[in-house]
C-alpha cells in the first residue's frame, strides 16, 4: 500500500526550470532521473550521478532556455 492508498503520486516537472540526465549504460540511453528549480542544486546532482556504476555524463538542460534557429 503506498502512502496515497494506491493513487498516482503527483511527481515529475511541474512547471520546473532545470531538467537532470545520465547516460544508462545497461539500456544505452539518455534517461531523465529529476527536475530542479535551482540550478546549482540541479549541477550538483548531474555531477554526483557519475558514482552511481552504469550511469554516467550527468547533465542539466535549462527547459526555459529558448531555442534559436539560424
Amino acid at each position: 500500500m503506498t502512502h496515497s492508498g494506491g493513487k498516482k503520486h503527483n511527481v515529475g516537472y511541474v512547471r520546473q526550470r532545470f531538467e537532470v540526465r545520465v547516460f544508462d549504460e545497461d539500456s544505452k540511453e539518455e534517461i531523465v532521473v529529476g527536475w530542479s528549480n535551482s540550478e546549482s542544486s540541479a549541477n550538483s546532482w548531474a555531477a554526483s550521478l557519475d558514482a552511481r556504476p552504469g550511469w554516467r555524463d550527468g547533465r542539466v538542460i535549462d527547459l526555459f532556455a529558448t531555442a534559436t534557429t539560424e
